[in-house]
């Protein structure tokens, strides 16, 4: 078992996380590689119940995004048609089966910017809290800054 120590930037990324979720907005939790910023993420997904994923290289596409989604809750649908796990996601996500939990995406910078639209689309249209992290250096060279 991991021993996890509470440290201040934990507890503010966790009180951030928690206001993200009540105002229904995401979070972007960004900072230098090896911070500990997925063991944080780790941490308050456990703590709060939150469904947690890993942006890899294979989920970078519209499809495999949703189908991470599935996986993050637990939810078993092998469609091979997007619109069909886009609806899914939309129905267990959104207000249908109640409020879902707060969903925690690590590596958020690996998604090509139409998955992160598509995203940030759901996360709107259901409200359901998103919290994300990112290494800077990787994110602002991406945005060109």
């Amino acid at each position: 078992m991991t021993m996890f120590v509470e440290t201040r930037a934990a507890l503010t990324m966790r009180a951030a996380f928690d206001m993200a979720v009540k105002m229904r907005y995401p979070l972007l939790a960004i900072g230098k590689a090896g911070l500990g910023k997925t063991v944080a993420l780790r941490w308050i997904a456990d703590q709060s119940g939150a469904a947690y994923c890993e942006v890899a290289q294979h989920t970078r596409a519209i499809r495999p995004m949703f189908k991470m989604l599935h996986d993050a809750y637990g939810v078993q649908k092998d469609s091979k048609h997007t619109y069909d796990l886009a609806k899914d996601c939309m129905n267990f996500l959104g207000a249908r089966y109640g409020p879902a939990r707060p969903l925690l995406v690590d590596e958020y910078q690996n998604f090509t910017p139409t998955v992160l639209r598509e995203l940030l689309h759901l996360q709107e249209r259901c409200g359901f809290g998103v919290g994300t992290r990112a290494v800077r250096n990787r994110t602002l060279r991406a945005n060109g800054s």
